[in-house]
């Protein structure tokens, strides 16, 4: 599929990111100082974040630098949500998703190996996998709710 979309012409390219920015918003995501970024081997990791329905959603980022991310983001996600998620803590859910959810390898920023070692780093990044494989599973369980409920209130 990549290797297909790298040889069409720059007119079907054209169309194709006007159809995208119909439905999705490119964002810039700073993060906390003090919380470098990490960058997943596939290159790029997924946020969940909250719709202005109340349901989740995922917004796709790809780190630039330890400290900023560009991202895709579905233009009826809740924008403060976005923002709590990058600022909370020292880093929050935003750092946390940038080592991915899978067991894959990831470059993690050289501050993080000189403050922790490599077997508290590894440690780390296992932790925030959890809590990131937790936080997304809890969104899809209030998106089925959400959807049972309203189901149920449509006689469905």
């Amino acid at each position: 599929m990549l290797g297909q979309t790298l040889s069409w012409d720059e007119a079907a390219l054209d169309e194709l990111v006007l159809a995208r920015e119909q439905t999705h918003m490119l964002l810039g995501l700073r993060g906390h100082p003090q919380a470098p970024l990490c960058y997943p081997s596939h290159g790029f990791f997924g946020i969940p974040v909250r719709r202005q329905s109340g349901s989740f959603a995922t917004i796709y980022a790809i780190p630039l630098t330890e400290h900023f991310a560009v991202a895709s983001a579905p233009r009826d996600v809740r924008e403060d949500d976005i923002l709590q998620t990058i600022t909370c803590g020292t880093g929050g859910l935003f750092t946390n998703c940038s080592v991915g959810i899978t067991p894959s390898r990831v470059i993690i920023h050289p501050s993080v190996m000189q403050a922790y070692g490599a077997a508290t780093s590894a440690q780390m990044i296992e932790e925030a996998r959890k809590v990131v494989r937790e936080r997304f599973s809890l969104c899809a369980e209030i998106n089925e709710l959400d959807r049972r409920m309203g189901a149920i209130a449509l006689g469905i």
